[in-house]
């Protein structure tokens, strides 16, 4: 009865720990048994001694269970990873053989079957059936084959093993552990463990893919240095030949009618491909754009939380996908990671920024220290020669002396910039208690020098005078903005009203009544611009001087009278005459008939 009963418990303790390693991943009880098995042979410790322990027992029984189960073929993990093996070899695609379609042609078209499975060109696109490639390529003279078996981009099964390991992937290579847990990779060879397969794969792809791209250049460069005769010719990817006939073969192989058509056919396809290529490129940006400003929208409200680019948040589980591609745990976590990012790219550009600045600088330092020791109270005096060369502020200058006088100006404007910012953040405090740049203070006596190197009683003194300093700049740059204005508005009227000055003749502007307001520099409305425009003739008549125009029409009909005489409806015609004489006007004039033409 004892040894009756000993079987069944190894039997059901056998059982119990199958299904508990299955609960923990799905694991195979017999993978610890495989590396000790010999020539396809797994040997059992045997023995009969009652003084063996339970766990001995247990290990006995489980040996030779999985050593009927090993040798005999049962479905285990390595056995699943050969059948997924074979699947895999079994749909890798067979080589495009065109011949069988070409007996259903019919007046030189392919008649092709719906019923059949896609395939994906080595174009990169994806065609309904191998008939369909067949057809396309008679069509167009390429010579495309098949890729892959399904859709382009479809998932495959080395593809889906591996997807775990390709963010680690560096140049095609990839750094693995040397854990022993074999694998039957999809190239039939038996490899460590998954990330050394993965790893083998990964520097396929990558051998392949440097092998398409140096075949790839080596095409454009012969294409390059074949059609170089033709690429001045080409007009938005667009090549118009002759056809004569002087056949030659291109570097796809095939063959053209002339040299011309030949390029021609190369200089289309490079424009779509990079036209192609733009067009991802903008979409791509695009996407990232919207992307940029759709976080921004729902980070919005831990914009005030975040100092340089750091947020602190709660570890609350709410994953979401940002904007890198990866998880995060929740919303705040995800912000937390654009505003580092944010930050890191400013203080990235700056740096850029300020390296070359710098550089800058220190090129036309050198270049003007000669001229350093010249300048007396801030003004250099440089002489009218003629030997142009850009400054720092990008403007041509006269010469290196105007120059250097323009970059000592930026150069002094900058350390006023830096010790009003050093004043700013010393008057912090007192900034609340100014009034349009006024602030009170006490006598307390306690010495301090400011930004503008003066000694003041005390910092509240200094900030007074700093604030009063702004309050000046702040409004001689409003007085100077609204001069820019008036002057830009005076220009743009005196464009506006010039047509109209050929209608005024010897009395007021005659405008119609039509009804489209318009407003004036003196800031009224006016029924249109005729009549904006006669307004603003008097207004500048009235500032050269009331008495002064009659006074000079009087003097000038003297002297011109005898082009006043040969004049038709009003208007004088003169020759160009090259005889310069000065007008009442104060302009220099080509001659005396030009100058009584400007007058009248």
């Amino acid at each position: 009865m004892k040894t009756a009963t000993v079987p069944m418990l190894l039997t059901l303790a056998f059982y119990l720990t199958q299904d508990a390693a299955g609960e923990k991943g799905n694991q195979d009880p017999c993978m610890k048994f495989q590396a000790q098995m010999k020539n396809g042979t797994l040997t059992c410790p045997k023995g009969n001694n009652s003084s063996q322990s339970l766990n001995d027992i247990i290990f006995q029984s489980e040996c030779i269970l999985c050593k009927r189960a090993l040798e005999q073929g049962a479905p285990t993990k390595i056995m699943n990873v050969k059948v997924l093996s074979r699947a895999n070899r079994a749909t890798d695609p067979a080589k495009l053989n065109c011949e069988s379609f070409k007996q259903r042609r019919k007046d030189g078209d392919f008649i092709c079957p719906s019923d059949t499975s896609s395939v994906c060109g080595t174009d990169g696109k994806t065609y309904r059936s191998r008939c369909e490639l067949c057809a396309e390529n008679a069509k167009s003279q390429n010579h495309v084959d098949v890729k892959s078996e399904g859709e382009c981009g479809s998932s495959h099964l080395e593809t889906d093993m591996c997807s775990d390991f390709r963010a680690y992937v560096q140049d095609g290579r990839l750094g693995c552990t040397r854990e022993s847990d074999p694998i039957l990779g999809p190239d039939g060879r038996t490899h460590g463990n998954r990330c050394a397969m993965c790893a083998e794969l990964f520097l396929k792809e990558a051998k392949e893919n440097a092998t398409r791209n140096r075949e790839s250049r080596i095409r454009r460069d012969a294409e390059k240095e074949l059609c170089k005769e033709f690429e001045n010719q080409v007009r938005n990817g667009r090549l118009f030949c002759t056809r004569e006939s002087d056949p030659i073969r291109g570097p796809d192989g095939k063959m053209h009618g002339n040299k011309c058509a030949l390029c021609a056919e190369i200089f289309m396809r490079q424009f779509t491909e990079e036209k192609g290529k733009a067009e991802k490129n903008q979409k791509d940006a695009e996407e990232r754009a919207k992307a940029k400003m759709e976080i921004q929208k729902r980070c919005s409200e831990f914009q005030d939380r975040a100092r340089n680019g750091t947020l602190f948040c709660t570890r609350e589980n709410d994953p979401i996908r940002g904007l890198d591609g990866k998880t995060h745990g929740n919303l705040c976590s995800m912000c937390q990671a654009f505003f580092k990012t944010e930050a890191e790219e400013k203080k990235a550009e700056a740096g850029s920024r300020n390296r070359r600045g710098s550089e800058e600088s220190e090129t036309y330092a050198k270049l003007c220290d000669e001229y350093r020791k010249a300048r007396k109270n801030g003004q250099l005096y440089c002489t009218r020669e003629n030997a142009p060369i850009r400054g720092p502020d990008g403007k041509i200058h006269g010469n290196t002396c105007s120059m250097c006088q323009a970059f000592f100006i930026q150069e002094d404007k900058a350390r006023a910039k830096v010790k009003r910012e050093a004043a700013k953040e010393m008057c912090s405090e007192f900034r609340n208690q100014a009034r349009n740049g006024m602030l009170m203070c006490t006598r307390e006596n306690d010495p301090v020098v400011g930004p503008d190197g003066k000694r003041h009683s005390n910092k509240c003194a200094m900030c007074a005078s700093v604030f009063l300093l702004e309050e000046e700049e702040k409004k001689k740059d409003d007085k100077t903005e609204k001069v820019d204005a008036g002057k830009a508005k005076k220009e743009a009227v005196q464009e506006l009203c010039r047509k109209y000055h050929t209608q005024l003749r010897n009395g007021p502007l005659r405008c119609t009544r039509r009804n489209n307001p318009i407003e004036g520099l003196d800031g009224k409305m006016y029924k249109n611009a005729c009549f904006m425009c006669w307004a603003f003739f008097q207004q500048e008549a009235k500032k050269s001087g009331a008495g002064f125009r009659p006074k000079v029409k009087r003097e000038v009909k003297v002297d011109c009278s005898e082009y006043l005489a040969l004049s038709k409806r009003g208007e004088i015609f003169c020759t160009r005459e090259n005889d310069p004489v000065r007008g009442p006007d104060g302009k220099t004039h080509g001659n005396k008939c030009a100058m009584c033409k400007a007058v009248f």
